[in-house]
């Protein structure tokens, strides 16, 4: 009996080693596992931000609406200014005519009030 039980300890003994060493590999991997992102990095920044290209056409867009934009305001500027020249033309014109007109209103009302005093 004595081999028996000595041989039964050592097969007990492998077993818990080798559960022991099992528990050791599944704590390393369950660590590795942990270190490891989810999701994976690259897949994360594709996902998250733009690449060098992507911003550089994103760039060219920009610029090609902003050259889009200057020219529409360059237009729109051109426009008033034009408006704003023949505005205060006209307004000008319009302040000679009323002088005029007042000047002649003048004249007349001094014509009759010089008939007037004259009888």
């Amino acid at each position: 009996m004595h081999e028996s039980t000595t041989y039964l300890l050592i097969i007990g003994a492998a077993v818990v080693a080798l559960a022991a060493l099992a528990a050791i590999v599944n704590n390393v991997v369950s660590i590795v596992r942990g270190l490891r992102r989810d999701p994976p990095l690259p897949e994360e920044l594709a996902k998250d931000y733009a690449t060098k290209r992507e911003i550089s056409e994103l760039k060219a867009e920009v610029k090609a609406e902003r050259e889009r934009i200057d020219k529409i305001l360059a237009k729109q500027f051109d426009l008033i200014r034009s408006l704003t020249a023949e505005n205060t033309e006209r307004f000008n014109t319009l302040i000679s005519s009323i002088g005029d007109w007042q000047r002649g209103v003048e004249r007349m009302i001094g014509r009759i009030e010089g008939k007037v005093d004259k009888k």
